[in-house]
């Protein structure tokens, strides 16, 4: 695979996961703002619906973008790319040894016999120039080394933060079958807050899209005036 090709990846990683992934954020911003307003008094029926349609929502959407998170990587062996690589930067830096050996060899030749010297100088420079080629081939493939791991790295952190999302929200989902207040499930809400505000730098395929960031910090919010910190 090319550094193109890994970029595609990591897009098409994104491409079917965020969608689901923002529909379940905005079913928990919703079911977050009932949770502020509602509190923990016992739940008329139309509130208790509207709680129930939120959760079961973002229950859905968060398991449809568990499921596109899971197939993904079932796509690409990552460490056998990464190994394969691993193994032909060792090949290439392998050759630029003998290369660099071989034009040291030619140099210390041509020195010694001045009436090869035209023919010597040839030979050096052509072996100069296919010694830089396997130098920015070495370089090439070091970067792509690089770069692979550090997408299995976003992919795997990714994923990690969608998997325990994923099953607060299933959590709730199953404590919502017999709804008639919010107090006995406050703890599986604190929970909640707390597993979507956990987020850094190495989740940024999902976690710092423009929309999901808003609804965070809306979130964040709530978590505060709910005394849940």
């Amino acid at each position: 695979m090319t550094t193109l090709d890994y970029e595609l990846y990591e897009k098409k990683f994104k491409d079917v996961t965020l969608p689901h992934f923002v529909s379940g954020m905005s079913s928990i911003l919703s079911f977050a703002n009932s949770a502020a307003t509602f509190g923990d008094k016992d739940l008329e029926e139309a509130e208790c619906r509207k709680v129930k349609t939120d959760v079961k929502v973002a229950y859905e959407e968060m398991s449809r973008a568990d499921r596109e998170a899971k197939g993904i990587p079932m796509t690409v062996d990552y460490n056998k790319e990464l190994n394969n690589t691993k193994r032909l930067v060792k090949t290439v830096e392998s050759e630029l040894h003998h290369l660099r050996a071989v034009v040291k060899e030619n140099e210390e030749k041509m020195s010694n016999c001045n009436r090869q010297i035209p023919e010597k100088s040839k030979e050096i420079e052509r072996l100069k120039e296919s010694l830089s080629r396997k130098e920015r081939e070495v370089e090439k493939m070091r970067s792509a080394c690089g770069l692979l791991a550090d997408i299995k790295r976003k992919l795997k952190d990714c994923y990690n933060y969608l998997l325990t999302l994923h099953g607060t929200v299933e959590t709730l989902y199953n404590s919502c079958s017999n709804l008639y207040s919010l107090d006995p499930i406050m703890p599986i809400i604190e929970e909640l807050f707390k597993n979507v505000l956990q987020q850094n730098s190495r989740n940024e395929i999902l976690a710092y899209d423009e929309n999901v960031q808003k609804m965070v910090k809306d979130v964040r919010m709530i978590q505060y005036q709910m005394n849940m910190k």
